[in-house]
């Protein structure tokens, strides 16, 4: 499996039921996700370690994520990679409160900005 920008030629189709099946779990418990409707596979653990990567190389020096207050398997999932609960916040287009979670790259983003990644 290879974490990638998503390209011209991507099925926009592909990619949606792909998130359809990687929120069903969160969807069966009630929450409305944007991308509606993770698992398995260590792909959320890759995804979130790229995403943290390009942050880092884009010179930040923290990230966020926000996920449902009642989802405590995902909390505990981004608390275990260095996040820490920093909020919270209802947005519209959800039916939950979400909560914010926070981790500073420090020496990581140097690490990535001067090449010794």
């Amino acid at each position: 499996m290879q974490v990638r920008r998503i390209a011209p030629g991507d099925s926009l189709e592909a990619l949606t039921a792909l998130l359809h099946r990687a929120y069903a779990r969160l969807a069966a418990m009630g929450f409305r996700y944007l991308a509606a409707h993770q698992e398995g596979q260590g792909l959320g653990s890759r995804l979130l370690a790229f995403a943290e990567d390009c942050a880092a190389r884009l010179g930040a020096a923290e990230v966020s994520v926000d996920t449902a207050e009642g989802a405590a398997h995902l909390i505990a999932f981004y608390e275990a990679r260095g996040y820490r609960e920093v909020g919270h916040a209802q947005w519209d287009h959800t039916n939950y409160r979400s909560v914010l979670l926070s981790k500073r790259l420090g020496s990581q983003a140097a690490r990535l900005r001067s090449g010794d990644a």
